[in-house]
């Protein structure tokens, strides 16, 4: 990704192609994240791109669950 800086307010904002590109996940993934943490766009990019603010992002990302432990022994 380029690096593209946008700002809303003076604060870092992201669109979700950015944010999936920021914490390592799939854009399908990136939405679902967004969508299950009740994020609202702090604006709009182009009438049909979301941007959310990078420090709210910050936030749910760090919230998240881990992957868990892998019971499972083999051997």
């Amino acid at each position: 990704m380029t690096g593209i800086r946008i700002t809303c307010d003076g604060k870092l904002a992201l669109t979700t192609a950015q944010a999936a590109d920021r914490y390592g996940v799939e854009l399908a993934t990136m939405r679902q994240i967004i969508k299950r943490a009740g994020l609202d766009p702090a604006a709009m990019l182009d009438n049909r791109t979301p941007l959310y603010l990078a420090a709210m992002l910050d936030r749910v990302m760090s919230a998240r669950p881990g992957r868990g432990v892998n019971l499972h022994r083999r051997g």
